[in-house]
């Protein structure tokens, strides 16, 4: 098994690049301003608004877009699989769970692409804290994953969901993937209460190569954040679209 799993595929929206944009500048000019200089900003008069790049992402999302780029990248892992004959001993998928295999669409909406961490929610007037969000248990399912899902159930490979959630919601994130058709899976692996990894790579990384060390081949991992896939462990690896948020 290879030790580098490469990107199949990367969608990336009008949307994503002009925030992965404004990102890239922000850092630049933070490293710039601790070094004790002053950033040219002449070239940042172009760049759209905070506000505007908002009302793009909300385009990209209720406007169907969204869902196609989804459906792009899933079809792809989909086929792959379906045509992947040649399977190993004890194969295996790694699902990430928000905005791979759950959408948390909802509570990004109305929390304005915040991030809230408050044990109360009230998707009517906002915010919604996403710990409060998480044992509701309403996360609807990412359609082609849970297609991919499937079709892995039905080749017979071990699933094994890998999610930066911690155990504290456990109860409510299983209930959550049973509701939304994921009805069964081999290991539903979350962070320890209180952890808190280097970066959701290395912890990610580590899980995997645990799995391979059980006896098991990943044939296929699917994400939508780099750090769902960096750091090997894994034959082929499908990356999702997300705009809207980034994890390291």
């Amino acid at each position: 098994m290879s030790e580098k799993g490469a990107i199949d595929m990367r969608v990336l929206s009008k949307a994503q690049y002009i925030l992965t944009l404004i990102v890239a500048i922000a850092l630049w000019s933070t490293a710039a301003l601790a070094q004790g200089n002053s950033p040219d900003t002449s070239s940042l008069s172009a760049l759209a608004n905070l506000g505007e790049m908002k009302i793009a992402l909300t385009h990209y999302e209720e406007s169907g877009q969204y869902e196609r780029d989804l459906e792009q990248v899933g079809s792809l892992a989909k086929e792959y699989l379906r045509h992947d004959k040649k399977l190993p001993n004890k194969p295996a998928i790694v699902l990430d769970i928000d905005e791979t295999s759950l959408s948390n669409w909802p509570v990004i909406k109305v929390d304005d692409f915040a991030h809230i961490s408050s044990d109360s929610c009230d998707l009517s007037k906002g915010p919604c804290g996403w710990n409060a969000w998480m044992q509701m248990a309403q996360d609807k399912p990412i359609a082609p994953t849970l297609d991919l899902y499937r079709e892995a159930r039905k080749e017979n490979l071990a699933i094994f969901f890998i999610t930066g959630r911690h155990e504290d919601s456990r109860d409510a994130t299983a209930r959550n993937l049973r509701a939304a058709g994921y009805d069964s899976w081999n290991e539903l692996i979350m962070e320890p209460d209180g952890a808190s990894p280097p970066s959701a790579s290395c912890y990610k990384a580590a899980e995997r190569k645990r799995i391979t060390d059980e006896g098991y081949t990943i044939v296929l991992n699917m994400g939508d954040q780099e750090s769902d896939l960096m750091g090997g462990y894994a034959q082929r690896t499908f990356k999702l679209p997300n705009p809207f948020y980034y994890i390291p």
